[in-house]
C-alpha cells in the first residue's frame, strides 16, 4: 500500500485572485437587492410612515436647568479622610442639595406667585410629590455648582418652577443664615 498522501490544500494555480472574489461577492449582494427590491422599498417606506406618525404624535419635553454657586458661610470644617491628609469638609454641597428637594422649600416655591394656574399640575393631587420626584438636582464634581432642572410638556412652566424652586432656596438659605448669626452674636 504505497501511496502519496493528498494535501486538502488547493492548487495555488488553481485559485482565483481576490479582485474577481470581491467583484463577484458585490454584484452577488447588489442582485439580492435588486431581486428583492419591492421589499426593501416596501420596508423602509413603512418605517418612514411610523416614524413621520410618532413625531407627530409625541409630546415634546422641554427642560429647564438653573445653576446655583453655593459658598459655605461660617467656618470651614476639615477632617483627615483615611490617609490622613487634611481635606475640606465636602458634604456641605450634597446637604445643601438635599435641602432643596425638602418640602419646606418645595411647598414655599409652590406658594410663589403664578403657581396656582399651572398646566403641570393640573391632574396631581399633590404638586409638591410630583416636583420633588420630577425635580432633578446635580451636585457639581469638580466646582460648587448645583444645578436644579425639571421637564415638562410646557417650556415656560419649566423655568417658571425652576426660577421658582431656586428662590425658595435661596431665601430659606438666607433666613437659616440669619439665624445663625444672630444665635451666634447672643453667644
Amino acid at each position: 500500500m504505497s501511496g502519496r498522501m493528498e494535501s486538502s490544500l488547493p492548487d495555488p494555480s488553481e485559485t482565483t485572485p481576490v479582485a474577481e472574489v470581491v467583484e463577484g461577492f458585490s454584484e452577488s449582494l447588489f442582485e439580492i437587492l435588486w431581486r428583492r427590491r419591492w421589499t426593501v422599498l416596501v420596508t423602509t417606506a413603512v418605517a418612514m410612515v411610523v416614524g413621520i406618525i410618532y413625531l407627530q404624535r409625541a409630546t415634546p419635553r422641554y427642560t429647564s436647568t438653573s445653576r446655583i454657586y453655593v459658598e459655605q458661610a461660617g467656618p470651614e470644617v476639615w477632617e483627615k479622610d483615611a490617609s490622613g491628609v487634611v481635606t475640606r469638609w465636602t458634604n456641605y454641597l450634597y446637604t445643601q442639595a438635599e435641602l432643596i428637594k425638602q418640602t419646606d422649600t418645595l411647598s414655599a416655591a409652590l406658594a410663589l406667585p403664578g403657581m396656582a394656574g399651572l398646566k403641570t399640575f393640573a391632574d396631581v393631587g399633590n404638586p409638591v410629590t410630583k416636583l420633588r420626584r420630577e425635580l432633578e438636582i446635580v451636585v457639581g464634581k469638580k466646582d460648587e455648582i448645583i444645578n436644579v432642572s425639571f421637564t415638562c410638556p410646557y417650556p415656560d412652566e419649566a423655568a417658571h418652577l425652576v426660577n421658582s424652586v431656586v428662590d425658595a432656596y435661596i431665601t430659606q438659605h438666607n433666613e437659616r443664615r440669619r439665624n445663625t448669626s444672630a444665635e451666634l452674636v447672643k453667644i
